[in-house]
């Protein structure tokens, strides 16, 4: 018997901290399939191009994450802001659209968002590699 509301006790404690630091709310997953430059639907034959940018973009990542580390906010809001450019230029809007908001989270010194949408980054970087593979003759 006391076991059981030992047991009892220990899960109703633990949904209680997920209530509080949110991890109660259901985990998106997230999305794993390759990621194929826009540039192809009209340019098939820019896949080297592209791929220049795929070998550089982790290292571009981690660039970024330096900054992050020392809070340089000044210099993750311009790489990131170049960043912002170049994705987009390369066929790939989803990095596009992360390199604004953290941009903006660098304008903002909010540490916690950069982070996390660094590793949003770095996963689409996994899928935008894929998908290279997958389009490269």
């Amino acid at each position: 018997m006391q076991n059981g509301v030992v047991r009892w006790l220990a899960m109703w404690l633990q949904a209680i901290a997920r209530a509080v630091t949110g991890q109660d709310r259901a985990v998106a997953r997230r999305d794993e399939s390759p990621l194929v430059s826009t540039l192809f639907e009209d340019e098939p034959g820019l896949v080297g191009i592209v791929e220049k940018f795929v070998i550089r973009f982790p290292d571009m990542l981690d660039e970024m994450a330096v900054s992050v580390a020392h809070a340089d906010w000044v210099a993750l809001a311009g790489q990131a802001h170049n960043l912002k450019g170049v994705g987009g230029g390369f066929g790939y809007p989803q990095v596009s659209q992360l390199a604004e908001q953290l941009e903006s989270a660098a304008l903002g010194s909010d540490a916690a968002g950069a982070g996390r949408i660094l590793d949003e980054l770095r996963h689409l970087s996994k899928r935008i590699t894929l998908g290279l593979r997958q389009s490269a003759p």
